[in-house]
């Protein structure tokens, strides 16, 4: 082990890399300081195993390490073998880019498939991307994909900008462009919609939603998505950027923050940033009109084929004639190449010839239509007047009723349901509703057939109806003008606040992931209901709705985890309504008190909690009144206020089971059982996990199911039974999986990680508790962060490696500080304890027991208590004692065992052969009889007096 030579060697591959410490501090998960700290060996601060590892990881992701020579090397400086990766970590990512190296020798893995026989270029996966598949091939456009593709691949070109008018192909042509360059960029290429939102400020969050990123920790939205850029190579395609404008410097933040990202922006205009490129795409090659007779250049002319394309996927005997392939060379220079204003003019071939369509455009009393196709207002520009008014002539050839139900679609945000649109968009006043719906229906036909009007699918592949952006404003302004839109956003509102409402009943039992997933869908038209409802020209009862809304929907962040947006919407409906009437404010806030528990802000949980409460007592709702106490019992058990957290949650119980509540019944008794697990009552909390899960089950509801699974799991692996333990994990994380609930599945694979260490399982026991801790920092779980780090702690010494133990324990008992988890800081102050005792550093060892001891006597936590007595017992033997030292351990030690048999606490099989040779050293020092003579302590002032008089 030479630990300086390692530190000099990860500094020198880092600067190789190019990259920054910051970046390997962030990659890492490890404050700055502290890293700079561990690579200077500041104050004894070395690297864990853990770290270590990560290192190795991150700089063969940034190609700085090259072969598995170098990485053995590095391994064995920081006094680690090749073993401490398993064989599958050698064979993926980003490990699998190593090249063998003939003087290293075999690598120390199991027989399997030799990874170096393999090409370079098939060991690295493929890189990821969210590229839609396109449905039809796109025409024409080879020299500009070219010219893209060429400009993207200079290094100094880190922003290009595809200016256009809507319509002219600007985003086909970024995603083929994207698709080709997919190779290129090791980290993924991720295409990001911006056409469903026209606030700037929701920026961040849809790009991070397409990363993959949460709302959640300490971070900020905009802080976690520099972080995870930062070291990555990686092409963000963000399309329809026109609509955010004001957010264009978002573009430039997210460019200085990571230098290997490139940005592909599709935008009606420029973004005016210092670092932008600009391409203006063309319109579509165009058949030359001085050619006269028809030939060769005009079918081969991209706009010819363009129209053929469409006209031929609607009649599919549609063929050329020498007349007709004038008319079509005619209509799309008419339509200056636009590929939106072809495809809509092809449609028209199932009416129109193209000369008769030729005609229309060019006859009499139709001259003026064609001069707005090509003359708009001056203040536009050119192009865009065309594509206005190409609309505006598809919009003219519709029916009456066509024409009014296509401009009332503007009224939806990123698309719609059928049944939303036969609600919200019938006529008024209308008595036959089947009638009405037959209308609509053959009206949603006819503008899917004229291209107004697209059809994709949403949850359950239920198919939603969206509108092109450019074709929603065109309608936008028509609805403007009939002046219906107040009465359309009226019956918007009214009907996507029933869907709320609908699935805050709903997402409790069988139904929850196809009510997440529906309102997932529907999330831009929430969106658009709640902020026109909170418009300040809108009456109070508008923002009523608002309120009831935010309300409404506070489970469906909960369980998505849009914590900061969903706190941000009950804000600011709080904020503006007044505060009657008190049931829709109470329940908003009611759900900004669960949110923010979520995210461990228990200081801003805890009053917004017990303000809501006051208001259902007020309104003397019990069942409410029960549900708010629950959570308030939730935040007292986190804090380690046990008492408080029984007496609420009893409180709870009662009112609930008085009301009779099933879904609330299960919920209260899960956390009461809970209460009882922390202070070691495994016993009564299996008691009340029973009655829980037979609820839960009676109910179908799968979260409470796999929520509960895991608590019996723990209260089973508490109690010694491993295999049984071990089934409910499993079975409760493959629920949580199916869920697609993060949070849910971190506790399933710490359990798991807690049985194979109790087992003795440490190889099996490391990754599962590593995949555990690594989501934990993804979702920003910081309560469970503490656990992991606690229990990989714990893991380290047990293998003797007390130097990462440390400092894994330390940065665990000061986060559970942090958040104020008593009772992990006990735990972790117990594990410090060992780790002391282990290295015979006696007077560290004693001020952490002693610590934890004080902890656990006051909160009434028996296992930490046992941990304590245990751990003291064995801690003053280390020297040589007199009698009376020896006695007093010995009762400690008595203590302990009578302890354990009272709450059923079994001894982790990993920790047995330990505590048997330290408990016999014991016995034979006082002699067996003299033990067996011994007294244990009752748990009094006595018991209390004899730890606080050890030195």
């Amino acid at each position: 082990m030479n630990l300086a030579e390692f530190r000099n060697r990860v500094r020198d591959y880092r600067r190789q890399s190019g990259r920054s410490q910051l970046a390997l501090a962030y990659q890492l998960g490890l404050h700055p300081t502290l890293l700079s700290n561990k690579l200077n060996g500041v104050n004894s601060t070395n690297f864990t195993s853990l770290e270590i590892r990560g290192i190795l990881k991150i700089l063969a992701e940034w190609e700085a390490l090259r072969t598995r020579a170098e990485a053995f090397e590095l391994l064995a400086l920081a006094g680690l073998t090749p073993d401490s990766f398993t064989e599958e970590e050698w064979q993926e990512e980003p490990l699998a880019r190593l090249e063998p190296d003939r003087t290293a020798g075999p690598l120390p893995l199991k027989p399997g498939p030799v990874v170096a026989a393999r090409p370079q270029s098939d060991q690295a996966k493929k890189p990821r991307h969210n590229l839609p598949t396109p449905l039809t091939p796109l025409i024409g456009r080879e020299r500009e994909i070219e010219q893209v593709a060429n400009l993207l691949d200079q290094p100094q070109i880190r922003l290009l900008t595809l200016t256009g008018p809507g319509g002219i192909g600007k985003t086909r042509l970024g995603l083929q462009v994207a698709r080709q360059v997919t190779d290129k960029f090791p980290d993924g290429v991720f295409f990001v919609s911006l056409a469903p939102i026209s606030n700037p400020e929701l920026v961040v969050s849809i790009i991070a939603h397409q990363l993959g990123l949460i709302e959640s920790g300490n971070l900020s939205l905009l802080e976690k998505l520099k972080t995870y850029l930062q070291d990555k190579q990686l092409l963000l395609v963000l399309d329809n950027y026109e609509q955010v404008l004001p957010a264009a410097t978002l573009v430039s933040d997210l460019l200085q923050a990571a230098p290997g990202l490139k940005i592909l922006v599709t935008s009606r205009a420029v973004l005016h940033l210092y670092e932008e490129n600009e391409l203006v795409v063309p319109p579509l090659d165009l058949p030359d009109p001085s050619a006269g007779l028809p030939g060769p250049g005009i079918v081969l002319s991209s706009a010819v084929q363009l129209y053929l394309q469409r006209a031929r996927a609607l009649q599919h005997n549609f063929e050329l004639t020498t007349e007709s392939s004038l008319a079509v060379a005619e209509i799309c220079r008419r339509l200056d190449g636009l590929p939106l204003a072809i495809e809509l003019a092809a449609v028209r071939s199932k009416l129109y010839t193209p000369q008769a369509m030729l005609a229309r455009l060019t006859g009499p009393g139709e001259t003026p239509r064609l001069n707005m196709l090509t003359r708009g207002a001056q203040n536009m520009p050119e192009r865009q007047q065309a594509l206005r008014n190409t609309i505006n002539w598809s919009y003219e050839l519709l029916t009456p009723k066509q024409a009014r139900l296509f401009i009332r679609l503007a009224v939806f945000a990123g698309g719609s349901t059928l049944e939303a649109v036969e609600i919200i968009c019938r006529e008024p006043d209308t008595e036959d509703q089947t009638s009405t719906n037959f209308e609509i229906l053959e009206g949603i036909q006819a503008l899917l057939d004229n291209s107004m009007l697209q059809q994709a699918e949403g949850a359950e592949g239920e198919p939603r109806l969206v509108m092109l952006e450019t074709i929603r404003e065109f309608a936008l302004e028509k609805l403007v003008e009939s002046k219906e839109i107040d009465q359309l956003r009226e019956r918007h509102l009214a009907y996507f606040l029933d869907l709320a409402e609908q699935a805050g009943t709903e997402l409790r039992g069988p139904q929850t992931k196809r009510w997440l997933d529906r309102l997932q869908d529907e999330y831009n038209n929430l969106r658009a209901a709640f902020n026109w409802a909170l418009s300040m020209d809108r009456p109070d009862g508008d923002k009523q709705a608002a309120l009831k809304l935010a309300g409404s929907l506070s489970l469906f962040w909960e369980l998505r985890g849009y914590f900061l947006e969903g706190r941000d919407w009950l804000y600011r409906a709080l904020a503006q309504c007044s505060e009657e009437p008190l049931a829709p404010r109470a329940r908003a806030l009611d759900g900004q008190g669960r949110l923010a528990y979520l995210q461990g802000d228990y200081k801003e949980a805890q009053p917004l909690l017990e303000k809501s409460l006051q208001l259902w007592e007020d309104l003397q709702d019990k069942t409410q009144s029960a549900q708010t106490l629950l959570f308030l019992g939730n935040i007292a058990n986190r804090i380690g206020k046990y008492t408080e957290a029984r007496a609420l949650l009893e409180k709870s119980l009662e009112i609930t089971r008085q009301t009779g509540n099933k879904f609330w019944i299960a919920d209260a008794l899960n956390t009461l059982g809970l209460a009882n697990w922390f202070q070691g009552n495994y016993p009564r909390a299996r008691e009340i996990y029973q009655e829980s899960l037979a609820i839960w089950q009676e109910k179908e509801d799968i979260a409470g199911i796999a929520m509960t699974m895991s608590n019996l799991g723990a209260v089973d692996y508490q109690q010694g039974d491993y295999e049984q333990a071990r089934r409910w994990q499993e079975e409760s994380l493959a629920l949580w999986q199916g869920l697609g609930n993060k949070l849910g599945a971190t506790h399933g694979l710490q359990h798991l990680g807690l049985i194979a260490y109790a087992e003795g399982d440490f190889k099996q026991a490391r990754l599962l508790l590593t995949d555990s801790l690594e989501m934990r920092r993804e979702i920003g779980d910081r309560w469970g962060i503490g656990r992991c780090l606690a229990a990989l702690g714990c893991l380290a010494s047990l293998e003797n490696n007390h130097v990462d133990a440390r400092s894994l324990l330390l940065e665990s008992v000061n986060l559970r500080r942090e958040v104020g988890d008593r009772w992990g800081t006990a735990e972790s102050l117990v594990e410090l304890g060992r780790v002391a005792r282990r290295t015979r550093d006696k007077t560290t060892a004693l001020v952490h027991f002693k610590e934890a001891w004080a902890l656990g006597f006051e909160l009434g936590l028996k296992k930490i208590m046992i941990a304590c007595l245990e751990g003291l017992a064995f801690t003053i033997t280390l020297d040589r004692a007199d009698p009376a030292t020896l006695k007093l351990a010995g009762r400690w030690l008595k203590t302990a065992a009578n302890l354990r048999v009272e709450v059923w606490a079994a001894l982790p099989l990993s920790e047995r052969a330990e505590f048997n040779r330290e408990a016999n050293r014991l016995k034979m020092s006082l002699g067996e009889e003299a033990f067996a003579a011994l007294e244990p302590f009752p748990l009094d002032t006595a018991l209390r007096e004899s730890i606080a008089g050890i030195e």
